[in-house]
């Protein structure tokens, strides 16, 4: 019988009766495995790694759901290698994973409900895109709707500002349903980067139909049956499921003096939240493509209070959850599940803004937020991507 040194030890012997073929496992065995291991995305995409029979078992329906998951912070798209890196809040370690259906003149906006949204800007259409389960969903085009006259002319204005206008066509996405599982009863809505009107498309739709364009709308949400969108100056919208806009909750007194500033909900223990975050003070450092870089200087929370009179509260902290927060969106977790997270605290993905008073293309830092003693501490990883304008997104990986 042949002998060989083992490549991990050269002082073991192996045979070849001892080498296995894990391919061969018997399919209940594999099953077993996947059931115990995965109890986090990571464990899966390790799992499917190993071979085609392994990988089918671990996009198998599980008995059990999988627990809350901790985010990703989505870093690059190399479309020539078809890979797709990201910043893993569990092991705080980089990552990259293959996407074998992305192109060449494709590139990621934004994140929802574990779904990419990836963009072919030169023919306008768009797409959602698991990345674990590479299921790939087209959607209708709208170029009309995409290019809005009323903000091209705003951003052809202001130099590099424009810039950032035609690196993404859609600013948010929201959904009634998972469209994986739910096509037949799965609403859509996104806000347009090129005149921040909302948009929609229903389940049996095979167009984009215009919701509004009262206003400038800077994020959407769906939640308990209705969907709710804040513009630029935090007032809040409620449209029913009809997706007409049946109420509205008025902006918060705050300080609309500074720099930069960004409106985006959040949805924590099953309440509403709307959070802003500001920048203030002159930039740190040159940024990458000598952009002023920025920090954060302050976060606040206004909880949506629909019982009564329609308002935005303002509070304190998290009672003690911790948050992720970017361009693309919020996701929470309680801090026992991410024993490294300090309680009330708010992890923000950089992004690229228009500073208010000279019209010039900023670059605000990704760090972490103190609710408590009201500091910002910087994350170094890579924000580098391959549309160098596109910000760090963070982004809840499903298996679903």
């Amino acid at each position: 019988m042949a002998e060989s040194l083992s490549k991990d030890n050269p002082n073991c012997l192996t045979t070849e009766a001892n080498m296995r073929d894990w391919s061969d496992l018997q399919h209940d065995l594999v099953d077993f495995i996947a059931e115990k291991l995965s109890a986090s995305v990571d464990d899966c995409i390790r799992l499917r790694a190993v071979c085609k029979a392994w990988r089918s078992a671990a996009l198998a329906p599980r008995s059990r759901a999988l627990p809350p998951q901790l985010p990703w912070l989505l870093l690059s798209c190399d479309t020539d290698s078809k890979r797709l890196s990201y910043f893993s809040v569990s092991d705080r370690k980089t990552h990259s994973i293959e996407i074998p259906a992305m192109k060449e003149e494709q590139c990621f906006s934004v994140t929802c409900n574990g779904w990419l949204v990836l963009e072919e800007k030169a023919a306008f259409a768009i797409s959602l895109l698991n990345p674990i389960t590479k299921k790939l969903i087209p959607l209708p085009s709208s170029s009309h709707h995409l290019r809005s006259r009323r903000f091209s002319c705003f951003v052809f204005s202001k130099g590099k500002e424009r810039r950032l206008a035609r690196t993404r066509l859609v600013r948010e996405m929201a959904m009634s349903a998972n469209p994986a599982t739910s096509a037949d009863s799965c609403t859509i809505v996104v806000i347009s980067v090129w005149d921040s009107a909302l948009l929609s498309l229903g389940p049996l739709d095979d167009s984009w139909s215009l919701m509004d364009d009262s206003t400038y709308y800077r994020d959407v949400v769906y939640y308990k049956g209705r969907f709710y969108a804040v513009d630029y100056l935090a007032e809040v919208s409620i449209f029913d499921s009809d997706l007409k806009k049946v109420a509205s909750i008025p902006s918060p007194r705050v300080d609309n003096s500074s720099h930069c500033q960004l409106w985006k909900f959040a949805q924590v223990e099953g309440e509403l939240y709307v959070v802003r975050t500001a920048c203030d003070g002159e930039p740190e450092t040159d940024g990458f493509e000598h952009h002023p870089e920025y920090t954060v200087t302050s976060v606040d929370i206004f909880k949506v209070m629909l019982e009564g009179e329609l308002l935005l509260k303002k509070v304190k902290n998290l009672d003690g959850n911790v948050l992720f927060c970017g361009t693309s969106g919020s996701l929470w977790c309680p801090a026992a599940n991410y024993p490294v997270g300090k309680p009330n605290s708010v992890y923000i993905a950089g992004w690229y803004g228009v500073m208010r008073d000279d019209d010039v293309l900023a670059h605000v830092r990704t760090g972490v937020y103190d609710l408590e003693d009201h500091t910002f501490r910087p994350i170094s990883v890579e924000e580098h991507n391959c549309n160098d304008l596109v910000p760090s997104i963070w982004h809840t990986p499903s298996l679903i």
